[in-house]
C-alpha cells in the first residue's frame, strides 16, 4: 500500500471498517511519506467515512491521498470526539483542466484556448451529453500572474459550446448575454473549467448529488480536523461544517495551489460553509481557490 499507483481504496475501506469495529479508544494510522492512490468505490462517496462513532482517530502522518474526483474526501457524520489530522489531500486526474487564451471574439461570443500540458482534455459532445451537469458549463477567466481574475472581468462564464480543435485547442461560445463581457479578456489569461467525472445513473445509487462536498462534519460534537492541506478536490466547496450539537475544530487546515505547478486555482468551488455549527477555526487559509 501506498506506492501512489496501485488502488488502495479497498485496503483503506476495510481499514475504516475495522477502526468502526474496535470502538472508542481505536486508532487508525496511515504511513508517513506514502501516497495512497484512491479509486471509486460505491459503498459510499466518501474515500474516508466515518459516521455514528466516539473517541476515535485517524492520523494520516503526513501521508498523501490521491483521490479520484470522482469522490469526495471526508464526512464525519453524527460523530463525538473524532479526530482526524495529518493529510495531505489531492487529484488524479484533476477534477479541472486550464488552457491559455488565444483568440477572442467578444462581438460573435467564443474564444479559443490551448491546454495546457498536463491537464485533462476538455469534454466530447458525447460526454457533455451523457451527463449533463452544469459544471460543464461554468468557467473563469484567471490573471495568471497573481492568480485572481482580473478586476474588471466577469467572475465566471457558462459555455453553450466546445468544438474541440487540432492540437489541444478548443473554441467555446458562451452563453448570447455573456459575450460582451469578453471584452475584458486578454490573451494570455488562462481559462479554468471545471469537470465532472461522474454520472447521474452512479449517483443516483449512491443518493448524493453532483456537489457532495469535499470535506463534510454534520451532526457532530467535539471533532477535530488537524494539519490537513487540499491542493485539490472535487468540483464542490472544500469544506462544509453544518448542523454540529458540539464545537468542531479546524486547526491548520489549508487550501492551497500544490507547490512547483503552473496550476491557477487549488479546489474549484469555494471555500469553507459553517451554518447551525459551534465552529472554531485556528491557523486556516485559502489560497487560490475560486
Amino acid at each position: 500500500m501506498g506506492d501512489g499507483k496501485k488502488d488502495d481504496i479497498a485496503a483503506v475501506v476495510a481499514a475504516v471498517k475495522a477502526l468502526k469495529d474496535a470502538g472508542p479508544g481505536s486508532r487508525l494510522e496511515f504511513t508517513s511519506g506514502k501516497t495512497y492512490r484512491l479509486g471509486a468505490h460505491d459503498s459510499s462517496i466518501y474515500q474516508i467515512d466515518l459516521q455514528g462513532l466516539k473517541d476515535l482517530t485517524v492520523d494520516g502522518q503526513g501521508a498523501m491521498l490521491l483521490t479520484t474526483p470522482q469522490q469526495a474526501a471526508l464526512r464525519v457524520k453524527a460523530c463525538e470526539g473524532v479526530m482526524v489530522r495529518n493529510f495531505v489531500i489531492e487529484q488524479d486526474p484533476l477534477s479541472f483542466t486550464q488552457g491559455v487564451v488565444t483568440k477572442i471574439s467578444p462581438q460573435d461570443g467564443w474564444f479559443v484556448i490551448k491546454i495546457m500540458a498536463g491537464y485533462p482534455p476538455l469534454p466530447t459532445p458525447k460526454q457533455r451529453q451523457e451527463r449533463d451537469f452544469m459544471q460543464w458549463a461554468w468557467g473563469s477567466f484567471v490573471d495568471p500572474q497573481p492568480r485572481r481574475i482580473r478586476r474588471g472581468v466577469r467572475d465566471h462564464f457558462r459555455v453553450d459550446e466546445i468544438d474541440l480543435l487540432e492540437d489541444g485547442r478548443a473554441r467555446l461560445k458562451v452563453q448570447p448575454g455573456l459575450a460582451p463581457h469578453l471584452s475584458a479578456v486578454r490573451p494570455g489569461d488562462i481559462y479554468v473549467q471545471s469537470l465532472d467525472y461522474n454520472d447521474r445513473a452512479r449517483l443516483s445509487r449512491l443518493n448524493e448529488s453532483p456537489f457532495t462536498y469535499n470535506i463534510l462534519f454534520e451532526n457532530s460534537a467535539d471533532c477535530l480536523l488537524e494539519n490537513v492541506t487540499l491542493y485539490s478536490g472535487r468540483s464542490s466547496m472544500t469544506s462544509v461544517v453544518q448542523n454540529n450539537h458540539g464545537r468542531i475544530t479546524f486547526r491548520g487546515f489549508k487550501v492551497m495551489v500544490r507547490p512547483g505547478t503552473d496550476r491557477v486555482i487549488s479546489n474549484w468551488r469555494d471555500g469553507m460553509h459553517c451554518s447551525s455549527s459551534t465552529a472554531i477555526l485556528s491557523r486556516c487559509s485559502m489560497t487560490a481557490s475560486t
